[in-house]
């Protein structure tokens, strides 16, 4: 028995330092990858479902107030080819937010000194940008659906009644108990019970899919907010204290 043990354990070492090694490996190649790519113009491919994604954003928070690039004009100024060579963002709510800040025109002059003068800052101190635009990239993209719709929708959402599993739990005993009456009908029961759950799990996966994919996506981005409020810090620009605040209040009210 102990040895079996001992052998249990050797092999759960050699599983989580090859976990290790796989995930510093998996850094140090984005690394490299956002190093190569750094002050190049962008070459990233899109799909017409995944452009269609970033737009949300900016078309579901449009108040009616703002002044904006409509769409004839943006597409005779070609922007999505603009969008597209500018689009150095690795990650859903970068690119989301750019495109929103393309489309809606800014005239608040003090907000455009601060963006102005996070963009030097970030240009006195590219290392850190860097390290941003890793964590960042490793925060990723939702592909699937915008994160924005995802918030939106979930939002609204109310709990469903668990009613019609209950019954096919039932119904699936039933069948079980007929095998020992009438193991012709139980059979032909139980193979409907069974169609209809493989039918109703794939249904109800296809719908919640999208969901957990963003759920993953807000654990990411809280799980890596405090190394970016950390890098912001580091670089002891008054212009950053604003959003440094910001995301520690919001990391504050993810622990309760």
């Amino acid at each position: 028995m102990k040895i079996y043990i001992i052998l249990f354990l050797i092999l759960l070492i050699i599983f989580a330092v090859q976990s290790v090694r796989i995930k510093k490996a998996a850094e140090e190649h984005l690394k490299k990858d956002l190093e190569k790519r750094w002050g190049k113009r962008a070459e990233r491919k899109y799909t017409q479902g995944e452009f269609e994604r970033i737009s949300h954003y900016y078309k579901q928070t449009l108040t009616g107030d703002e002044d904006v690039i409509d769409d004839i004009t943006w597409n005779d100024l070609s922007m999505d080819d603009v969008f597209k060579n500018l689009n150095h963002t690795y990650s859903s709510v970068g690119e989301e937010s750019l495109y929103r800040r393309l489309r809606v025109l800014n005239h608040d002059k003090k907000s455009l000194d601060t963006f102005g003068n996070m963009v030097r800052a970030f240009e006195h101190q590219p290392e850190q940008a860097k390290k941003l635009q890793q964590i960042y990239a490793s925060i990723g993209r939702t592909k699937s659906i915008s994160l924005y719709d995802f918030i939106i929708t979930a939002s609204g959402l109310k709990p469903k009644s668990n009613g019609k599993h209950y019954l096919s739990i039932a119904l699936m005993a039933l069948c079980i108990a007929g095998l020992f009456l009438v193991p012709v009908y139980a059979v032909v029961g139980l193979l409907v019970v069974l169609c209809y759950n493989i039918y109703s799990y794939y249904k109800e996966k296809n719908d919640v899919n999208n969901y957990f994919v963003c759920f993953e996506y807000i654990v990411r981005l809280i799980r890596h907010g405090e190394e970016i409020s950390g890098i912001l810090k580091q670089m002891n620009a008054p212009v950053f204290q604003d959003s440094v605040d910001k995301i520690d209040r919001l990391l504050e009210q993810t622990r309760h």
